[in-house]
C-alpha cells in the first residue's frame, strides 16, 4: 500500500470538486477547513469506494461493530476504538509517491456519531 499525493496548483473549489469526483460514492466526505490563512488551504475528500476502504458501523445492543471491508462485511469481536487505534498504527508509516502530503497528513478513519 501506499499514498499517491498530488498537489493541484492554484485555487480549487473543494465543494465542486466533491461534488464531481465522490458525492455519488459510497460513503462520501469532504473535510474543509473554514479557517482564514495559512491553515486553511487543505481540503480532504474522498469515499469508501477504493479496494482499501472499510466501514465499520456500531448499533446499540448488538455484539460488536460490523466491519466492511475487501474481505465481504462480518460482526468483529473487538471495541470498535481499538479497531481504529489498530488500523492508525499500521497505516502509519506508509510510504508516500510523488508530491509531498500537506504537513501532518496521515491516512486514517473519517466517520460520524449519531444517536436517537
Amino acid at each position: 500500500m501506499q499514498i499517491i499525493s498530488r498537489r493541484i496548483q492554484g485555487p480549487v473549489d473543494a465543494a465542486a470538486a466533491f461534488t464531481a469526483c465522490f458525492a455519488d460514492g459510497d460513503h462520501p466526505w469532504l473535510l474543509d477547513s473554514a479557517l482564514a490563512g495559512d491553515a486553511a488551504r487543505y481540503s480532504y475528500l474522498g469515499s469508501a469506494d477504493g479496494p482499501l476502504a472499510r466501514v465499520a458501523t456500531l448499533r446499540h445492543g448488538r455484539p460488536g461493530p460490523e466491519l466492511r471491508d475487501g474481505a465481504g462485511t462480518r460482526t468483529v469481536d473487538h471495541d470498535l476504538l481499538d479497531l481504529v487505534a489498530a488500523d492508525l498504527t499500521r497505516l502509519r508509516d506508509t510510504p508516500v509517491v510523488g508530491d509531498e502530503p500537506p504537513p501532518g497528513f496521515r491516512l486514517g478513519w473519517v466517520g460520524y456519531l449519531g444517536y436517537e
